[in-house]
């Protein structure tokens, strides 16, 4: 993967230690601690910064689900990449599965975000342990600029967040999408606005499909979905795929993608019992490139009348106009995630 502002890359980072505060919003069913930016934190460009961390110490096969929050200020007009991955390693400092992402470009000092000039991503990741032993998850950033190196993306202090939750998830699951390099070459490449325009992240991509059954305790359902889609128009190095050459624009237009987390309790002959949903809308500029969407359900009551605690997760995706998208999938960093979790 190439240091580009027009295609991201998102690597293993190094870092700084802030205060422990309350949770914002919650990333686990239980208690959970939050460890929030105590001093602004400069991230260079092609530098490898972690900017949060946090240690376990954990049983053979118990999980802890982490939310990463990075509030972002640039010095620069230009638009930039920007990438947040949540790395877990374990005391040799072996990583434990891939980290998970999320990307977006920054599009510079005042770009007219909801805070002017102020972009926040999220990222959400399972560590589950895979033998007893200590464990440290690293919430990274990086950045880089095929424009200009006479710049830095800063993490803003307070508004900067690592969340973990504090005991077991037990049964948590995690979805990953299948590999889809960032030139989009792949034949596991999923495209959405070239000939068509809805795809169902985590179930008709190619992910492999997982029945997920609740703990016979639990009550309620939580889910988390973090993933990026990135832009096509003509010229981009990020969308190598002659089939979509025909839909694509030029550069300078938004494009509209809306995004439904769908969680389906399934009857007793596994089809659709009820299903509960939040949508989200996407307007992706070209400058943007990405879109990092974060999407969850809380507390979704485990219905009785289906005769079934059993569960399916996916993301509908419909292309509503623009450019043609890529659904980001396993690079060196998985881009695309759901987490399923007891309550």
């Amino acid at each position: 993967m190439r240091p580009m502002a027009w295609l991201f890359s998102a690597v293993l980072v190094v870092g700084l230690l802030g205060a422990l505060s309350p949770a914002s919003p919650a990333a686990a069913a239980g208690p959970v601690t939050t460890t929030t930016l105590s001093s602004a934190t400069n991230i260079a460009p092609g530098d490898k910064v972690t900017v949060l961390e946090r240690s376990f110490t954990l049983a053979a096969g118990e999980s802890r689900h982490l939310r990463a929050r990075i509030d972002t200020t640039s010095s620069t007009d230009a638009v930039v990449a920007l990438t947040l991955s949540i790395t877990c390693v374990d005391a040799s400092g072996a990583e434990v599965d891939k980290g998970r992402a999320t990307a977006r470009n920054h599009e510079g000092r005042n770009a007219p975000y909801k805070i002017p000039g102020r972009l926040p991503i999220y990222a959400d990741a399972l560590l589950t342990a895979p033998a007893a032993g200590s464990y440290t998850c690293a919430m990274q950033a990086w950045t880089a600029s095929n424009a200009t190196s006479d710049y830095h993306l800063t993490a803003v202090a307070g508004d900067t967040w690592l969340q973990s939750s504090d005991t077991d998830q037990v049964g948590a699951y995690q979805w990953t999408n299948p590999a889809c390099d960032s030139q989009g070459t792949l034949a596991s490449c999923t495209y959405l606005g070239a000939g068509s325009d809805r795809e169902w992240l985590f179930y008709s991509d190619g992910t492999p499909r997982h029945v997920w059954t609740a703990r016979s305790s639990a009550t309620a359902v939580d889910v988390a979905a973090s993933y990026t889609l990135t832009t096509c128009p003509q010229g981009t190095a990020s969308c190598q795929n002659a089939a979509i050459a025909p839909y694509q624009k030029p550069r300078g237009i938004v494009t509209v993608v809306d995004a439904t987390l769908q969680l389906i309790q399934l009857d007793a002959t596994g089809h659709t019992c009820h299903t509960t949903t939040v949508t989200t809308t996407g307007r992706i500029t070209d400058g943007a490139h990405h879109y990092a969407y974060t999407q969850s359900l809380s507390s979704v009551p485990i219905r009785s009348d289906c005769g079934s605690r059993d569960f399916l997760v996916r993301v509908q995706l419909d292309h509503v106009s623009g450019q043609p998208v890529k659904i980001d999938g396993q690079q060196s960093v998985a881009l695309s995630t759901a987490i399923i979790k007891n309550r």
